[in-house]
């Protein structure tokens, strides 16, 4: 009988001390964005950040939002490509993206095509590369309460100056491709791929969460 009292005491005492280290210390929480997405059209002219969610609430800094690219040649099959690089970006975000000293984030070998390995690079803004888990962009000014609303439109690259460029509530966002990447170079039948992704900021949760990575749609460097 004795040892089964000492054996509720015990269990007792490890309730107790949980108890207390959750009241000192808190329970960590993450703003996960759950409930807020990024739609785009089947180009890369338009795009949208929508969605409402309590966890904008924590959030003191951002949210963010971080625009990637990479390049390949026309006669690629990028969809493919697309699947992959979308599952290596959310490996390598987690739990914290890393963007090196070059922008490059991640890289992946494939197959088929003219090229075997994409790299894919966040742009940089106005001359400043993302360092995680900075963005590209505050949402700031696009969130009411726990709402997130935020439409860009009339994206366009400019080839002679290497820039994407898209427009939000009349301001306009120039992003810069890297020069660094020697291997794929911005020539005729070269496709740039674009995508987007949310990244909660900074704020009373434990560590910033970077959404999935969405396809935003590509151009044709001959095109442009």
């Amino acid at each position: 009988m004795p040892k089964k009292n000492g054996h509720r005491t015990l269990i007792i005492l490890i309730i107790v001390m949980v108890s207390v280290f959750l009241c000192s210390c808190g329970i960590p929480t993450f703003c996960d964005l759950s409930n807020i997405s990024i739609s785009s059209t089947s180009d890369i002219s338009s795009f949208n950040v929508t969605g409402s969610d309590s966890d904008v609430s924590k959030i003191t800094a951002g949210p963010g939002l971080t625009l990637c690219y990479y390049i390949c040649d026309e006669t690629d099959d990028y969809s493919s490509i697309n699947s992959k690089m979308i599952k290596e970006f959310t490996s390598k975000s987690s739990p914290t993206l890393v963007i090196n000293s070059d922008c490059s984030i991640s890289e992946i070998e494939f197959s088929s095509g003219k090229y075997t390995d994409y790299t894919l690079y966040a742009f940089s803004i106005n001359g400043v590369r993302p360092q995680s888990p900075v963005y590209n962009i505050s949402l700031s000014p696009y969130v009411s309460g726990t709402t997130v609303s935020a439409s860009f439109t009339g994206g366009s690259v400019d080839k002679t100056e290497k820039t994407y460029t898209i427009s939000a509530s009349s301001l306009d966002y120039t992003f810069s491709f890297e020069e660094s990447d020697k291997t794929h170079e911005f020539t005729t039948d070269t496709r740039i791929v674009i995508f987007a992704a949310l990244t909660s900021g900074a704020g009373n949760f434990s560590t910033p969460y970077w959404s999935k990575l969405v396809y935003l749609g590509y151009v044709d460097y001959d095109d442009i």
